[in-house]
């Protein structure tokens, strides 16, 4: 169950980012239990843009941490060109239990 809430997550992340819809969180989300580590196998996007990365995408893991400030810290290991990287994603808390906000540097 809990496996299905991140891959709907990622894809309401990414839904956000793109058409800035309306999607609630999940209902008595529990940052808790979602904590830990995670695997990615897919990812569903139709953005033109991004359509011509598709052969880069690969298996990754990462772990979800919460932070005592409410707030998420997610470390990403995947590989690129046969060498391991390490990726850091820093989420603040919202007043809305399950909402974060992310602010990326590119």
């Amino acid at each position: 169950m809990m496996k299905i809430t991140l891959v709907s997550i990622t894809v309401t992340i990414a839904l956000l980012m793109e058409v800035h819809a309306d999607v609630q969180p999940q209902k008595n989300f529990d940052l808790k239990r979602f904590a830990g580590r995670w695997y990615r196998v897919g990812l569903a996007y139709n953005s033109p843009s991004f359509a011509r990365h598709r052969n880069k995408l690969t298996i990754c893991m990462g772990v979800v941490e919460p932070k005592e400030n409410g707030g998420v810290m997610m470390t990403v290991w995947k590989t690129k060109s046969s060498v391991c990287q390490k990726e850091v994603y820093k989420y603040e808390k919202t007043s809305v239990p399950g909402v974060f906000t992310y602010f990326s540097t590119r």
